[in-house]
């Protein structure tokens, strides 16, 4: 019974590249693959409400937080503030901004380093 609870575990491991996040819908993820010839304003438009949808999903789980979605300037990743509702306190950031400075070096160090000095 236990090498079958492993086995689950594994192939729920492999799978994870796969699976959608949390709140994540199927038009969602079909969405950009329909989309593939669209214009670019028309791509925008359908992500923003797969976006929104998402937020709306999730604080339907989480009636007393607050999330809210930016695209952080310097990476262009989507970063969720998560804050509480009675208090207006911010509870969380995913990825925290110390996550999205060391993006910023890595990327840095990642174009220095494959710069080829020889030519």
């Amino acid at each position: 019974m236990e090498d079958r609870r492993v086995r689950a575990a594994t192939a729920a491991m492999s799978d994870s590249a796969t699976t959608p996040l949390l709140g994540a819908t199927a038009p969602a993820q079909t969405a950009p693959q329909r989309t593939a010839s669209a214009p670019a304003a028309q791509r925008q438009k359908i992500e923003e409400h797969a976006a929104e949808s998402t937020v709306r999903e999730i604080q339907a789980a989480f009636p007393n937080r607050s999330i809210a979605l930016r695209v952080d300037e310097a990476t262009q990743i989507v970063q969720t503030l998560v804050r509480d509702d009675a208090t207006g306190k911010l509870l969380r950031e995913l990825p925290d901004d110390e996550w999205l400075r060391l993006v910023v070096k890595l990327r840095a160090f990642a174009a220095e380093a494959i710069l080829d000095k020889s030519v």
